[in-house]
């Protein structure tokens, strides 16, 4: 008889069903590793809600738009009767310079288990205006309403204001009041009315005024000026620089940071001036939202991200295991029943609960390390007595630390998850292979003597 009509059909060989029915097993424990994932995502939104309702009692993230000089004048027309109608038409301008100044102190509160950066900004803000001239739009001089131009500053949450700012504004000295005036390019903000600006008097007006303004986790602006220039400076370790424009000169150490950007008109889609009712107006407002700029207060430590991508090699790493355990039914003369496999798949599962639970607790890197002191002593321990070796289960413990030490790095590596990931699977499948290089499948028996295929092949 052939050797090929000796050998059993692949389907009925033992060692092929034993890793048909492993590989459902690590199927079946998706089911607990997509409910842990399913409660990260239930409690990073309970986190986010309860940010939500911190910065709710506090400032929630601001953007600063302005200042915008708004100029109002009499638009005239005939009616098809011959009557003549008279309304009120709006003016835009912004500044020709604009210099912001500011220090970010920040602040970390908490709500039970919760945290949320917030901080109080201190900001000054200054800069100069050119006499607006209307002629260009074919306004006379006489429609001018001189008397009822106004100053306004888009601020979204007005609550973030501390105190009442005062404005300086050529030789006057103003205070602001809440609302945005009659801009339309934002909804909330504080105005200044600007009594005797008329034409023929100063060519150029400069401003200033400092804001105290509370917000949480980000502070962004909007290049209102021709030449817009903001410098800020914080004692946070973690920033992001977000937003159209990155600072052009940064520093950032264990003292904090400091960055400086400065923007020309040239580089933003709107002009410097406008009227209400242009067909500009409709798009202006996205427009300048899309133009922002500024930093956001990083959690160094965002334990629900970490948490949701080290779950993502989770069905990866029972994988790995399991196979092991697979090898050593294979090399050694062992017999490893299935349910002994889905426990030490449940074991490895709940490697991540730990992590989660414990990192809302003490931070995601003691977390880690408590999670997987914890999972390599019950699976190293529990080997030992399923392998019956010592050497065995140290064997299993040694293969956990090196996973788990693995996993940490590419959790520590973000840009280079995937090259390093894939260098390590490139390295698994090699070990294995070489391990089982000289091996003859159809000869071994699970639980039974081993017969490796050593003959020399020509």
């Amino acid at each position: 008889m052939s050797e090929q009509a000796q050998r059993p059909s692949d389907w009925k060989d033992p060692l092929v069903r034993k890793l048909l029915f492993v590989g459902g097993l690590a199927v079946l424990l998706l089911l607990p590793i997509e409910w842990i994932r399913g409660l990260i995502a239930e409690r990073q939104t309970r986190h986010t809600a309860v940010k939500a309702e911190l910065a709710s009692t506090w400032g929630g993230q601001q953007t600063l738009l302005g200042p915008v000089l708004a100029v109002p004048y009499q638009e005239h027309w005939k009616t098809k009767d011959g009557e003549p109608e008279t309304r009120i038409g709006w003016a835009y301008v912004l500044p020709e310079r604009l210099r912001i100044e500011g220090t970010v102190v920040p602040e970390v509160r908490a709500r039970g288990i919760f945290a949320l950066i917030l901080y109080r900004a201190t900001l000054r803000m200054s800069g100069t205006f050119a006499q607006p001239d209307l002629s260009a739009w074919k306004i006379a001089p006489e429609d001018v309403l001189w008397d009822e131009a106004a100053l306004s500053v888009g601020i979204p949450d007005l609550r973030g204001v501390a105190k009442e700012p005062r404005l300086a504004w050529d030789d006057q000295e103003l205070g602001f009041q809440p609302g945005a005036g009659d801009v339309d390019l934002f909804c909330a903000g504080m105005h200044v009315a600007l009594p005797g600006l008329r034409p023929g008097e100063r060519a150029l007006h400069t401003f200033s005024f400092e804001l105290t303004l509370a917000g949480s986790e980000a502070l962004s602006f909007v290049p209102a000026g021709k030449e817009t220039e903001v410098s800020l400076a914080s004692t946070w370790r973690d920033p992001s620089f977000t937003g159209a424009f990155l600072p052009g000169e940064r520093s950032v150490d264990e003292r904090g940071f400091r960055a400086t950007w400065k923007v020309s008109y040239f580089a933003r889609p709107w002009p410097q001036r406008w009227r209400r009712g242009e067909s500009l107006a409709a798009t202006l407002q996205k427009q300048t939202e899309a133009s922002a700029f500024g930093l956001k207060l990083l959690d160094p430590v965002d334990f629900y991200r970490q948490s949701d991508r080290a779950v993502k090699y989770a069905a990866l790493f029972v994988l790995l295991t399991f196979l092991t355990v697979a090898l050593f039914e294979v090399l050694q003369p062992l017999r490893v029943h299935p349910v002994q496999y889905l426990l030490v798949g449940f074991a490895m599962c709940l490697f991540y609960l730990i992590l989660l639970a414990a990192s809302e607790q003490v931070g995601f890197a003691l977390a880690y390390a408590v999670g997987t002191s914890a999972t390599i002593a019950l699976v190293a321990g529990y080997a030992t007595k399923v392998l019956r070796s010592r050497r065995r289960g140290s064997v299993m413990g040694a293969l956990l630390a090196g996973l788990y030490g693995y996993l940490y790095v590419l959790l520590q590596l973000e840009d280079y998850a995937l090259l390093l990931g894939t260098v390590g699977l490139f390295a698994v499948l090699a070990t294995v292979m070489w391990v089982t290089r000289d091996l003859d499948w159809y000869a071994v028996e699970l639980g039974g003597a081993r017969t490796p295929d050593v003959t020399p092949r020509p």
